[in-house]
């Protein structure tokens, strides 16, 4: 690794030794030849800023192509080298130059900005967020390691009632486009339809997790649950019709083929068990 720390003591009138105001780079120690892929600058210790960046990546505070490419690589394989010092006044056009310089030499640094006076707020262009989408994100396609997962679920704080209370403030008579609403319904569709969701579902609705576990529905709510069905293939007077044939002897799979249910639904209409309230 080319070590690119300056070995000037001065520079615009500041002691290079003792000066906080660095240009740094992040690169990775499982893929040195790559070198540099990311260029910041900081007015503080080096270390700390240092630190921060993997705080972040960790608990996963935001998202950005540096942040994406530490969880990749993991915080354990990132290192930081110093690649130059220089004076308070000088830290955004030093980090500008040494973006550009990098971005001169190989294509894959991960600052999405050049650097400098940008503000926070700066909005990516199309072609960077294109860039970040499907298999251009350093992300797709792989799966987390465990410390990772760890250090996230560590991270997470509990929502207070102060949070809420201004979630729902922000949320109070918003209204939802007809295109999102579309676009939300086609997605929770998909999502309940894959087996992991059906299994997740079917445990937490078992036994006594199920909120109806032990709750015994009245005659009118069996009655309106049934008739309001749109899968229903039976109603109160195709159900008296199979009570009487059936006492009259005829089988229960002859009214099966006839009504287009299973033979099991007209054993429970016979028995009681289903249409109860049918007399």
């Amino acid at each position: 690794m080319l070590h690119l720390e300056h070995d000037d003591h001065e520079y615009g009138g500041v002691n290079m030794i003792d000066s906080k105001s660095v240009i740094y780079g992040l690169y990775c120690t499982c893929h040195q030849e790559d070198g540099v892929r990311y260029i910041g600058q900081t007015s503080k210790s080096v270390q700390v800023r240092f630190n921060t960046h993997l705080a972040v990546a960790a608990g996963h505070h935001g998202k950005s192509w540096v942040i994406n490419w530490v969880n990749k690589h993991g915080g354990e394989n990132i290192r930081y080298m110093i690649v130059e010092r220089c004076g308070p006044d000088d830290l955004n056009d030093r980090e500008e130059y040494w973006i550009a310089w990098f971005r001169s030499i190989k294509d894959d640094m991960v600052n999405v900005r050049s650097g400098g006076k940008q503000s926070r707020g700066h909005k990516r262009p199309q072609s960077a967020i294109d860039a970040m989408t499907g298999p251009g994100n350093p992300m797709w396609g792989k799966k987390r390691p465990q410390y990772v997962i760890d250090a996230l679920q560590a991270g997470r704080k509990p929502i207070t009632e102060e949070t809420r209370a201004k979630l729902r403030a922000a949320h109070t008579g918003r209204k939802v486009t007809p295109e999102t609403l579309l676009i939300m319904s086609a997605a929770q569709k998909l999502a309940k339809n894959t087996p992991e969701y059906l299994a997740a579902a079917s445990i937490r609705m078992s036994g006594k997790k199920n909120p109806m576990y032990g709750v015994k529905l009245s005659d009118d709510v069996k009655r309106k649950i049934s008739m309001s069905s749109p899968k229903s293939k039976l109603n109160e007077e195709k159900v008296r019709q199979i009570r009487l044939r059936r006492k009259r002897g005829e089988s229960m799979k002859e009214l099966a083929r006839e009504f287009n249910v299973d033979p099991s639904a007209i054993s429970s209409v016979v028995s009681g068990r289903n249409w109860s309230w049918v007399k």
